[in-house]
């Protein structure tokens, strides 16, 4: 599961009660700490070094993911 907050301070709690919500059993989390306009995010970079055919990526929402449609297409391409 991928999870972003804005900055330091704020906390992925509530993030991860959604996620909790659909029941499903994470093998690996990755968090970010960023803004996300940045695009340098460490751990999504991570991931995407990391996925394999078959693998899904779990995020409570698209906006923790991408900023934009373009954006979310860029990560996905």
């Amino acid at each position: 599961k991928y999870l972003r907050v804005s900055t330091i301070k704020q906390g992925v709690v509530r993030q991860d009660m959604q996620l909790d919500k659909i029941g499903v059993k994470f093998d690996k989390e990755y968090v970010d700490k960023m803004i996300g306009k940045s695009k340098e995010r460490s751990m999504l970079n991570k991931i995407i070094f990391e996925l394999r055919e078959g693998d899904t990526v779990y995020c409570e929402s698209i906006s923790r993911l991408a900023r934009s449609l373009k954006d979310l297409i860029d990560i996905i391409a």
